[in-house]
């Protein structure tokens, strides 16, 4: 149990789906069928010119794949995540809340309790919440997100990945097997993660 769902400091028992998007299924079929027309295509088919560029780009995508696989390396949360994390508790108030993104620059804060991982609250919810007249009064423990997707420090990038794109959110708290908060991980260390390693494979 790499990705976990936590609600209230406790663990939830309900799965988290992973199903592919019909994008990442695009990407797997593209190969053999790229294959499989090159096989197809013969002289009389089309101009040499083109068969020939055809051949080339197919070159091209072998060696990518040998090159990628030789450089493939696993990704996990404690690769990139950030370890200095600022939080709040359940007994903080939404206007803690407003200030300390203000001033952090960012966009969500983990909510705690006991030193334990409780919820999650963004800026977005903030808007949500003050355009429905909530008093920056009122504490977070009645208005932060409390079933959170969290992950431990083991796992891998890609079921990271997959949580952001199926549960359309933008961050993972990174936690241990007792919910004590060890990290985040946001989409722009994802992103942050991409760039780095695009240095390192040409996709030409």
């Amino acid at each position: 149990m790499s990705l976990i769902v936590t609600f209230n400091g406790q663990f939830k028992p309900n799965p988290i789906p992973y199903d592919d998007s019909h994008q990442l299924r695009r990407i797997r079929k593209m190969d053999p069928l790229f294959n499989d027309l090159l096989n197809k295509i013969s002289s009389e088919d089309l101009p040499k010119e083109t068969t020939q560029n055809l051949k080339q780009a197919s070159a091209k995508v072998q060696t990518y794949q040998k090159s990628a696989q030789n450089m493939k390396r696993k990704f996990y949360a404690r690769d990139i995540m950030t370890t200095e994390v600022e939080t709040l508790t359940v007994e903080h108030t939404l206007k803690d809340a407003i200030e300390l993104l203000d001033i952090r620059k960012f966009r969500h804060i983990p909510i705690l309790k006991d030193q334990q991982l409780y919820g999650i609250i963004s800026d977005r919810l903030i808007l949500k919440l003050l355009s429905q007249g909530k008093t920056k009064g009122t504490k977070l423990e009645e208005i932060m997100t409390k079933e959170v997707i969290s992950a431990l420090e083991n796992t891998s990038i890609t079921d990271i990945s997959r949580a952001f794109l199926n549960r359309k959110i933008n961050c993972v708290p990174i936690v241990d097997e007792k919910l004590n908060l060890k990290g985040i991980v946001t989409s722009t260390d994802l992103m942050n993660l991409l760039i780095v390693s695009s240095e390192f494979i040409s996709y030409a």
